[in-house]
């Protein structure tokens, strides 16, 4: 059975932790689609890059995915106010659910993080059971620390979806130390 992720983009995303994920989940040949919050498939990143959408968000239903990762930067701040996505993370928390640098906060507010292993972008004082390493993966939930995690964190998406094998076998492709882990 081919599983189905959904990676939320709004205007304000941590354009690093988007193009990461969504690059090296496709290396893996996972199906993954960007969804674009708001009215343009279109959104612009924190840095002034913009980045084109697969679909809009408000077409996103639960049941036609497996899986929710959420990019973080300024964006996820505006995010934390939308209540269709806070829903849709209630919805996913069985399934998979992903959140790295500020975007463990929707997670917060969405209350799935409640007696969960985490990490998030240090300066999150709303989150001070945060531990300070680069990803954690408990169980269905994977979280990453800030941009330079983006690689480690959609690396460890693809060891929960594909393997261990597959994600080894991407990370020697990227030239990547080790697997899920920042070089020291």
């Amino acid at each position: 059975m081919e599983r189905k992720l959904c990676l939320v983009l709004a205007d304000g995303v941590e354009e690093i932790e988007a193009v990461a994920a969504l690059d090296i989940l496709r290396r893996a040949d996972l199906r993954v689609l960007s969804a674009a919050v708001g009215e343009s498939a279109t959104v612009r990143g924190a840095h002034g890059i913009s980045l084109g959408a697969d679909i809009l968000f408000k077409n996103v239903a639960a049941e036609e995915f497996d899986g929710l990762i959420l990019p973080g930067g300024p964006a996820s701040f505006g995010l934390r106010g939308n209540m269709a996505l806070r829903e849709l993370v209630q919805k996913m928390q069985k399934k998979f659910l992903a959140a790295i640098c500020a975007a463990p906060l929707i997670l917060l507010d969405a209350g799935v993080l409640e007696g969960r292993r985490h990490t998030a972008y240090p300066s999150l004082s709303e989150l001070p059971l945060a531990e300070p390493v680069a990803v954690v993966a408990d169980g269905n939930l994977i979280t990453g620390r800030g941009p330079a995690a983006a690689i480690p964190f959609a690396l460890a998406i693809v060891r929960h979806f594909a393997g261990k094998d597959r994600a080894e076998r991407i990370a020697q492709a990227l030239c990547a130390v080790n697997p899920g882990q920042t070089p020291s």
